[in-house]
């Protein structure tokens, strides 16, 4: 590793407390002294694990996805789509309802709270990464 000029310590403080984060992909890396872990790749990974379920079930069914979205509750071919995909949020509402019309018996509003599990995962590693224990308050109180 390159010297940047500062001592070991406080390189390893400079990584600690890296985060990288884009708003619209709600990811979040943190490195830490050259270990990288992408808490956003567990989200993705149980995000497309029930986009896969739902349209294995429901080609099982031999539904469309507007038919699917209209069997669930009158939601749209496109929010199905995204779902399916793994790249959008969903509600536990419309979950429920391709659960009931696809006759799961659970099986995706489980995956739903394993998406949610994962997704508090991710926020209580971003809050960490933010406001690590111990540190002081930077926030300045300005009173008129």
């Amino acid at each position: 590793m390159m010297s940047t000029g500062r001592s070991p310590e406080s390189d390893r403080e400079v990584l600690r407390r890296v985060s990288l984060g884009c708003w619209w992909r709600h990811s979040l890396t943190l490195v830490d002294w050259g270990r990288v872990e992408s808490f956003d790749e567990a989200e993705r990974q149980v995000a497309r694990k029930l986009g896969s379920e739902m349209r294995r079930l429901r080609e099982r069914e031999d539904l469309t996805q507007g038919a699917l979205g209209r069997k669930a509750g009158h939601y749209s071919r496109s929010t199905i789509a995204t779902v399916e995909t793994g790249w959008g949020r969903c509600s536990l509402k419309l979950i429920r309802g391709c659960d009931d019309a696809l006759e799961a018996h659970g099986a995706l509003v489980r995956i739903y709270f394993e998406l949610k599990d994962a997704r508090a995962r991710v926020k209580d590693a971003s809050d960490r990464a933010t406001h690590p224990q111990g540190e002081e308050s930077h926030e300045h109180v300005r009173v008129l």
